[in-house]
């Protein structure tokens, strides 16, 4: 089976485990996929279902900007034709739990579905979240060649406690020791950017981005439907060390 043809089986697998199917192909598919970034083609990412599945997985949980779960992350050129950083992950995204220096965290697969859809309620709410750039705050990166976006969340910081909470002593990094990621629990939750997203004589990010961040038409600011291809949606989702993408990742509820 080609790549590309791994990359249809493993929809077919969302499709039918969505049904109430269980799937059968997921561990072979995962042998084919890329290791980071884990993108058929520079574009389609590489997917597969393990949540609610017996046993563990190394995992690092990112919020993604989509359009829909079944092309979930979703690239952006000017991030894939950016510099390394952005390349790395080539899409809007808040890197919501990992382990101590980035390092990938082991945990139960069953477990993990639970904490996602049931206890932090995405499978049930309509109130959906997306990004406060009001008091956001505008970083350069590690070097000059891309930006990063510093914003408050409330939710985000309860997502995290709940993480810290059912998964004890597993996700729990940054200088403090203490948060969810690689930063420390006073500097706030971290979008990466290209340069040309950057308002640097306000200090954030551009109004056109922002609006597209949040799911609104870039030129009035009005939101756009859901039904709506263009929009963006925040889906909760999970990057598995062997190379995929959960295929069916969580739409981030307001908390």
């Amino acid at each position: 089976m080609t790549i590309v043809g791994l990359a249809v089986a493993a929809w077919a697998v969302a499709a039918a485990t969505s049904a109430g199917l269980q799937p059968s192909l997921t561990s072979a598919l995962l042998k084919t996929c890329p290791n980071e970034p884990a993108f058929l083609e520079g574009k389609t990412p590489c997917q597969c279902q393990y949540l609610g599945t017996n046993g563990q997985k190394k995992v690092k949980i990112k919020l993604a900007a989509c359009h829909n779960h079944a092309s979930c992350p979703h690239v952006i050129d000017s991030y894939q034709n950016g510099y390394s950083q952005l390349k790395k992950n080539p899409f809007p995204h808040i890197t919501m739990a990992e382990g101590p220096d980035e390092s990938w965290v082991s945990v139960d697969m069953v477990e993990l579905q639970k904490t996602l859809r049931d206890e932090l309620g995405y499978k049930y709410s309509t109130n959906f979240w997306k990004p406060n750039f009001k008091n956001a705050k505008l970083h350069e990166g590690g070097t000059s060649n891309f930006w990063t976006i510093q914003l408050k969340s409330d939710t985000l910081d309860r997502v995290c406690e709940k993480l810290k909470a059912n998964f004890p002593g597993k996700f729990a990094s940054g200088p403090d020791g203490e948060h969810c990621s690689g930063y420390g629990a006073n500097s706030g939750w971290h979008i990466s950017i290209p340069i040309g997203w950057a308002d640097t004589s306000k200090h954030t990010i551009t109004v056109q981005e922002q609006r597209y961040l949040r799911g609104e038409d870039q030129t009035t600011g009005k939101p756009l439907a859901d039904s709506d291809a263009n929009k963006i949606k925040w889906y909760v989702t999970v990057q598995y060390s062997d190379g995929c993408w959960e295929a069916l990742p969580y739409r981030l509820a307001t908390l």
